[in-house]
């Protein structure tokens, strides 16, 4: 009786065995799914955010107004640092509060991308002329703006140098050129 007890045991014991290794991997299994469908989640997530923030936040009036004052509507080239300034200096808080407007927004939205709250494939699709626009026209008073505060508009100069650097910006300056 004993040998058939210990069998019974250890068949017992092993069938045990197989039903926890089985819902270990059942575990395993869901978890893998639950990471890819959040995921997934926040990849949706983002990119909905992306196209409801670039619907709602256009601001383009402050990119029009400066453009008009600059004469550079059409144009990639940059802005002299003294014509800016000059322009800041006789209408003083309306240029300025323009420009800050407009450098601010692609602030937020170079950090966005940087910290995946903003899609990037998107905002290339969409607004990315305009960023590679706007850092041409205003490179000097950008880097004007960065040697009084180096981390001025630091992410907006990085998604731009990253752009340069995969060749983005160029491709985007070029196809911008062939279209006039």
């Amino acid at each position: 009786m004993n040998c058939i007890e210990e069998s019974l045991k250890i068949v017992l014991e092993t069938l045990a065995l197989f039903g926890i290794i089985g819902g270990l991997y059942y575990t395993s299994k869901q978890i893998r799914s639950s990471i890819i469908i959040h995921e997934l989640t926040l990849d949706w997530n983002r990119r909905t955010y992306t196209e409801k923030m670039l619907r709602e936040n256009s601001r383009s009036e402050n990119r029009k107004k400066l453009e008009n004052l600059f004469g550079v509507e059409d144009s990639l080239e940059k802005i002299p640092l003294n014509q800016i300034i000059e322009e800041i200096e006789k209408n003083n808080s309306t240029v300025k509060s323009d420009l800050a407007a407009v450098l601010n927004r692609c602030e937020v939205i170079s950090r966005g991308i940087q910290y995946k709250i903003i899609d990037e494939d998107i905002i290339k699709e969409a607004n990315s002329f305009y960023l590679i626009k706007i850092f041409l026209n205003y490179e000097e008073y950008i880097n004007h703006i960065k040697s009084d505060f180096p981390k001025g508009l630091s992410n907006f100069s990085k998604l731009i140098a990253e752009w340069k650097r995969i060749g983005f910006f160029e491709m985007k300056k070029n196809y911008s050129r062939m279209k006039k």
